[in-house]
């Protein structure tokens, strides 16, 4: 296996995961009852991910990762989303040129 989209889904992971602490930090603060929904959405989503990324199942980790970028708020705005859906693209053509052409199918 190729270490390198590993070690990115593995930095997405972690972005995603720091996301969701400070997401739980904006709605603790907040204390809104739509934030507190939408930040479980976001905390199923990185459980979700980081369950696939762990049994290297790349499309249920794609959703994951998909759903904690829409369900995670943040105090930063838009910016966060932003860097996380470029992340996201990044792997995602990653991952399609290199591991589909070859039939390994590994993250």
């Amino acid at each position: 296996m190729r270490p390198v989209p590993r070690s990115l889904s593995t930095a997405l992971t972690v972005y995603f995961a720091l996301n969701m602490v400070v997401g739980w930090v904006t709605v603790i603060m907040k204390q809104s009852a739509d934030l507190y929904v939408t930040i479980v959405f976001g905390t199923l989503g990185v459980i979700l991910a980081t369950w696939a990324w762990r049994r290297r199942r790349p499309w249920i980790f794609a959703a994951g990762i998909l759903f904690a970028l829409l369900f995670t708020p943040s105090p930063l705005g838009m910016w966060p989303m932003t860097i996380g859906f470029v992340g996201f693209l990044v792997w995602a053509v990653w991952y399609t040129k290199y591991y589909i052409d070859t039939h390994e199918g590994l993250i």
